[in-house]
């Protein structure tokens, strides 16, 4: 009997300290926006928080609230704006570098068109 209270008691311990553990803190909190999260369970959230190069966490502003250490953690009022974590602008125009380039830019008469294209 008191073998099982023990054990009892242990595993209760142990449930309410494993949902202790704290929140690992962020270095940039945005809150008070609309955050594309492209996840089809929950396509929008409310606040986002980043550490280094990594979302770390997506929810409400209460629930992001646990991610910010004052004084460490810089937070964004994103003011009810859209937030779209991870696009990158990662495309170039090589133009006049490309061997096969020819400048059509503002050609609008067909016949110059194909004497450029007939020149290269």
């Amino acid at each position: 009997m008191m073998n099982q209270g023990f054990i009892t008691v242990m595993v209760f311990s142990l449930l309410v300290a494993a949902g202790c553990t704290t929140a690992e803190k962020a270095d940039l909190v945005i809150t008070g926006g609309k955050v594309f999260t492209a996840d089809s369970l929950m396509p929008y959230a409310e606040a986002i928080a980043v550490r280094g190069n990594r979302v770390i966490a997506v929810g409400s502003d209460k629930q992001i609230s646990k991610y910010i250490d004052a004084g460490i953690t810089k937070v964004i009022d994103a003011e009810g704006r859209s937030v779209l974590p991870g696009f990158n602008d990662a495309h170039a125009h090589f133009g006049p570098v490309d061997p096969d380039y020819i400048e059509l830019r503002y050609v609008t008469d067909p016949d110059v068109i194909t004497e450029r294209v007939r020149q290269q």
